[in-house]
C-alpha cells in the first residue's frame, strides 16, 4: 500500500481500495476476466505475464492505467451511502 502511494497518492491508494478491498493479486471478478488488485479487464487490456504473479508489477500497472484515464468502476461503488473512493480516503494515513 506505501507503493501505491509512492506511485499514485491516495487517488491510487482509494481506487485500488475499492477496486479489491483485500489487496488479493490473484482475485478475479466479472467472470473471471477482471483480475488482480485493481481488476484491469482481460478483454479490455493485454496484461504482462508478471502481472498474474507480482503485486509491485500489478501496482505500477494499475498507476499507469489510472494516469492514462482509464475507467476503474470501483470509485464509484456506493459504501454506507456515499461513493467508495470518498469512503476509503478516510480509512488512510500516510506519513
Amino acid at each position: 500500500m506505501q507503493y501505491a502511494y509512492q506511485l499514485g497518492g491516495l487517488s491510487l491508494v482509494t481506487m485500488m481500495e475499492c477496486e479489491n478491498g483485500n489487496w488479493d493479486i490473484t482475485i478475479r471478478g466479472d467472470g473471471g476476466y477482471s483480475v488482480g488488485i485493481c481488476q484491469i479487464h482481460t478483454l479490455y487490456h493485454h496484461l504482462p505475464r508478471e502481472y498474474y504473479t507480482s503485486w509491485q508489477t500489478q501496482v505500477e500497472l494499475c498507476n499507469q492505467k489510472w494516469q492514462n484515464g482509464t475507467k476503474f468502476y470501483g470509485p464509484s461503488r456506493l459504501v454506507h451511502g456515499q461513493k467508495c473512493s470518498e469512503f476509503a480516503k478516510k480509512r488512510f494515513y500516510f506519513e
